[in-house]
């Protein structure tokens, strides 16, 4: 029995959602320092595994 609560393109939507949202709540809520850019770093790395990870979300693949 295969269960499948999210479709891949749903993940992948997902993927950049909570990567936008990394990137923007620290600004909005005002965190400084170093959790500022540790939230900034990781929403950047789901970025960058997002568009390395071959989904259907994406409009082109980044390679081949």
């Amino acid at each position: 029995m295969k269960l499948q609560f999210l479709t891949p393109a749903l993940h992948g939507v997902l993927d950049y959602v909570a990567a936008a949202a990394l990137i923007a709540l620290p600004f909005l809520l005002g965190f400084q320092g170093i959790e500022l850019w540790l939230s900034v770093a990781g929403g950047a790395g789901l970025i960058a595994y997002s568009l390395l990870v071959d989904r259907r979300a994406k409009r082109t693949p980044l390679w081949g």
